[in-house]
């Protein structure tokens, strides 16, 4: 069993202001996310990315524009569909399975969902299915820490 320290990483966000005061005016604060560097990998194709680890996401989901740099097949992936919080859209997403490998944590292969819902935002999300199914994660952000513990 082995268990992995990962830092939290720290993000600007708009702080507290009026809903007068103009979004350009406003000072950021940091606010501190669970985020890991990722690497993926398919047929001997690697791309490094970040993921937040997300215990809210059902999936392990990445950005569709990941899909030619891996050279994933369409054609052969699984199709579905998934809404996200606040969206009353459905979105396509297609599933293939893919070697991982988060931070320090060793590879292994995962089901990963693909979408260009995610392409806005550029980074993936590390979900239930095919992360927290596989790993303990303690999350303790008054240390800035979060843990990840391979549990063989």
């Amino acid at each position: 069993m082995a268990r992995y320290q990962i830092p939290y990483t720290p993000f600007p966000v708009p702080g507290p202001r009026p809903i007068a005061q103009p979004l350009v005016a406003v000072p950021s604060v940091p606010t501190y996310r669970p985020v890991v560097p990722v690497r993926l990998d398919f047929a001997g194709k690697l791309w490094a990315t970040y993921a937040i680890v997300d215990s809210g996401a059902d999936q392990c989901i990445f950005p569709s524009y990941i899909v030619g740099l891996l050279s994933l097949n369409v054609q052969t992936a699984r199709v579905s569909t998934f809404q996200g919080a606040g969206s009353v859209n459905q979105v396509s997403v297609f599933f293939d399975d893919i070697g991982v490998s988060v931070g320090n944590v060793p590879r292994f292969t995962a089901t990963v969902a693909f979408s260009a819902a995610m392409n806005q935002c550029g980074f993936g999300l590390l979900g239930q299915n095919g992360f927290f199914d596989r790993f303990k994660v303690d999350f303790d952000l008054p240390k800035k820490f979060f843990y990840v513990e391979d549990p063989e």
